[in-house]
C-alpha cells in the first residue's frame, strides 16, 4: 500500500467524513420532501429515544417495554419530527421500534424532550460525538488518528440511525485509554457502559486478568449506583419488564425479527445459513468461551509498554463483538479505535498482505456485511472480525517476543 502516504492519510479521511455529512444532509432533505408528498417518513432509532422521553412524562417507566403503548408514542414523536405535517395514514405507517435497554438508560431519557425534536436529534448526536472524537484523538500518539476514525463507515451509519454508538465508543475507548494512568476514572467510564450489557462480557475478565483492581471496583460501584438510581427513580417494575422484554427479544433474534442483515454475530451468521437455534447457540457459546480464554491470557501479559496495551485493548474490543450474539453495525464506531491500535502497530513494524486485506475488510464491514447479507443471505461479519482477532493475537505475540 505504497500509495498511502502520510499526506493522503491526513487529507483523504476528512474528505470522506465531509462526504458523510453532505450525504446525511441530502438524505434528510429528501426524507422531508418525500413526507411532504405523502410518502412514508424516514424512521430512525432516535425516534424511539424521543418517544420514551415523552412517555416518561405521562406514564410509568415500565410502559416503555410495552410495545403496544410505546408504539403510540413513537407515532406521536414522528409527527413531532415533521412538525405536525404528516397525514394520519403516514402516522399509522410508522413501525414499532421496541425499547430493549436496561432501566439505567432511562435515567437520561427525560433530557431528550426538553427541546424540540430536531434540536434534540442534533444535540444527541453532537454531544455524544465529543467523547468519541476525544478518544479518537488520544487513542494513539499521532494526529492522523482522528480523521481515520471519523472516516470509518460506522460513523455515518450511527449518525443516520441517531443511535448511541458514539457514546459507546467514547466511553469504551476513553476507559481503556485512562486505564493505566487514571484507573478510577477508567472504571467509572467503563461502568457507564452498563446500558449495553452485551459488551460487558469480557471487560471484568480483562480487568481481573490484568490486575486492574481499582478500575474493576470503580466500574462495579458505578454499575451498582446506576442500578440503585434506576430503582430510586422508577421503582422495580421497569427491571421486571426489561427481563420479560429480553425473553421476547431472544425469541425475535432466533427467528430473524431483529434485522439479521445488520447483526455481525456468529449466532446470526449460523441462523442465516439454516443452522438450528440450538446449534447456533452452541457455535456462539464455543466462540465466546474461546475468546474469553484468549482475552484472559492476553491481559495477563505485563503491559508496561504502550504497544502491548494497544494490542490488548484492540483484542478486547474485537472480542466483545465476537462474544455476543446481539450487536449491530451502528455499534461499531468503537471498532474504529481498535483498528487504529492495530494500524499503529502495523505502521511501526510492517504487515503481511493478509493483514492489510483483513483491516480493509474490517473498515468496509459496517456497509459491506449488511449488503452481502441482503444479496447472498450470508453474514460475513463474524468471519471478518475473527480474522481481525487472529491478526491482533499474532501481533501481540510478535510484540511480546520482540527484543526490547
Amino acid at each position: 500500500m505504497f500509495w498511502l502516504t502520510r499526506d493522503r492519510l491526513t487529507i483523504y479521511p476528512w474528505i470522506i467524513f465531509i462526504g458523510y455529512l453532505i450525504t446525511m444532509i441530502v438524505l434528510h432533505v429528501m426524507a422531508f420532501n418525500q413526507a411532504a408528498n405523502g410518502l412514508m417518513p424516514m424512521e430512525t432509532d432516535f425516534n424511539t429515544f424521543y418517544a420514551v422521553s415523552n412517555l416518561l412524562d405521562q406514564r410509568s417507566a415500565a410502559d416503555a417495554y410495552d410495545g403496544a403503548i410505546l408504539h403510540g408514542y413513537e407515532r406521536a414523536a414522528m409527527g413531532q419530527a415533521f412538525g405536525g405535517s404528516l397525514t394520519p395514514l403516514q402516522i399509522e405507517s410508522v413501525r414499532l421500534f421496541p425499547w430493549n435497554y436496561p432501566p439505567v438508560f432511562l435515567l437520561i431519557m427525560p433530557l431528550f424532550n426538553a427541546v424540540p425534536y430536531v434540536w434534540s436529534l442534533f444535540l444527541w448526536g453532537g454531544l455524544t460525538f465529543i467523547p468519541f472524537v476525544i478518544a479518537a484523538r488520544l487513542v494513539v500518539p499521532d494526529k492522523v488518528s482522528t480523521g481515520l476514525a471519523l472516516a470509518h463507515p460506522s460513523i455515518f451509519i450511527n449518525a443516520m440511525f441517531g443511535q448511541n454508538g458514539f457514546l459507546t465508543g467514547g466511553l469504551f475507548g476513553l476507559g481503556l485509554i485512562a486505564l493505566h494512568r487514571r484507573p478510577v476514572l477508567a472504571g467509572i467510564l467503563i461502568g457507564l457502559l452498563c446500558y449495553k450489557p452485551q459488551f460487558g462480557i469480557f471487560i471484568p475478565l480483562a480487568l481481573a486478568a490484568g490486575g486492574h483492581w481499582r478500575a474493576f471496583m470503580a466500574a462495579a460501584v458505578t454499575v451498582g449506583l446506576l442500578v440503585l438510581a434506576s430503582f430510586f427513580a422508577f421503582g422495580p417494575e421497569p427491571w421486571a419488564a426489561f427481563f420479560s422484554r429480553a425473553e421476547v427479544m431472544r425469541s425475535m433474534m432466533e427467528s430473524g425479527g431483529t434485522e439479521w442483515t445488520l447483526m455481525p454475530t456468529a449466532f446470526v451468521a449460523s441462523r442465516m445459513v439454516g443452522i438450528s437455534v440450538a446449534v447456533a447457540y452452541g457455535v456462539q457459546a464455543f466462540l465466546t468461551i474461546a475468546v474469553a480464554v484468549v482475552v484472559i491470557k492476553a491481559w495477563r501479559i505485563p503491559s508496561d509498554g504502550a504497544e502491548v496495551r494497544y494490542l490488548q485493548s484492540a483484542l478486547l474490543i474485537i472480542g466483545s463483538f465476537l462474544g455476543t450474539p446481539f450487536a449491530y453495525s451502528y455499534d461499531m464506531p468503537v471498532l474504529a479505535l481498535a483498528l487504529l491500535w492495530l494500524g499503529f502497530d502495523m505502521h511501526r513494524h510492517g504487515w503481511r498482505p493478509w493483514e492489510g486485506w483483513t483491516v480493509a475488510a474490517a473498515i468496509a464491514l459496517p456497509i459491506a456485511a449488511p449488503w452481502l447479507a441482503k444479496v447472498a443471505a450470508v453474514q460475513a461479519g463474524p468471519l471478518i472480525l475473527g480474522a481481525l482477532f487472529l491478526c491482533a493475537i499474532g501481533r501481540l505475540r510478535q510484540t511480546v517476543d520482540r527484543p526490547s
